[in-house]
């Protein structure tokens, strides 16, 4: 350094964590410039091309209400597939009202 100028110190080199997020950032650049470039070769042929969609499956099971048997007034969800099990639902299972494990029974079920 001459007389009166100050003395820079040199570049540090970048830490793993910021030559990582450089990269990603520059691929995800390049991923949107060749998602754009594409999409303007594609223009013309896209009008031209039906594309159907399949039709979604109706859910096999479905949720059904499971209320204590002992009177409280609570209850629980669970879903049932009606394909398998016909029969109405009876689980043992805790009831926090009365604090007490009771039997709950299916008493709604919510078809869709």
């Amino acid at each position: 350094p001459q007389p009166g100028e100050q003395r820079v110190a040199p570049p540090r080199p970048l830490s793993r964590a910021l030559l990582k997020r450089e990269r990603k950032g520059k691929r995800e650049r390049e991923r949107k410039q060749d998602r754009q470039s594409s999409n303007r070769t594609m223009a013309p042929f896209a009008a031209s091309r039906i594309v159907m969609m399949a039709a979604k499956k109706k859910p096999t099971s479905i949720p059904v209400k499971l209320l204590s048997t002992a009177g409280t007034g609570f209850f629980y969800m669970t879903r049932k597939n009606p394909r398998q099990i016909q029969r109405k639902l009876e689980y043992r299972k805790y009831d926090p009202v009365v604090q007490q494990h009771v039997m709950f029974a299916e008493t709604k079920s919510y078809k869709r």
